[in-house]
């Protein structure tokens, strides 16, 4: 996902975000959210079977830099869709669960990632930042989330 990163800063020319958007975001479209990768890769470290920010984990932080960048070139039919995947998905969990998580499953919208250095953890500050940007960006209330 870092691929998307020019969207966000607003450097990426009109026809790179066309590309980037048309022929890679599809690769990252989980049910439940993007994951950082769009696939499983080794881990170069041989004390580690997992890459901690690989396939299938979704970071809420990133979210709202692709959300951002996504709107800030016109996609928002794409932006909504990511958004409305990560929120549901967060706040399916909390209500399950009572607490928000530093990470999500992007294809089974669990919290039970690959752990590679420490497993998935309660209350991130960027997971409720996450649910304050993405629920604005939806036009959602203080209530519709609750």
């Amino acid at each position: 996902l870092a691929m998307f990163m020019p969207l966000w800063a607003g450097v990426a020319s009109p026809e790179q975000a066309e590309l980037l958007v048309r022929r890679h975001l599809p690769d990252f479209m989980g049910p439940h959210g993007c994951p950082f990768t769009d696939q499983v890769y080794a881990s170069p470290h041989p004390e580690f079977e997992h890459l901690q920010w690989s396939y299938p984990a979704a970071w809420p932080a990133f979210h709202m830099l692709l959300v951002e960048g996504l709107d800030r070139y016109g996609y928002h039919h794409e932006a909504e869709e990511v958004a409305l995947r990560l929120l549901t998905t967060i706040l399916d969990r909390y209500r399950e669960t009572g607490k928000m998580w530093e990470k999500y499953h992007a294809i089974d919208g669990g919290i039970d990632i690959p752990v590679e250095r420490y497993p998935t953890a309660p209350m991130q500050g960027w997971t409720a930042a996450a649910v304050a940007v993405l629920g604005r960006r939806l036009g959602l209330t203080q209530d519709a989330v609750a």
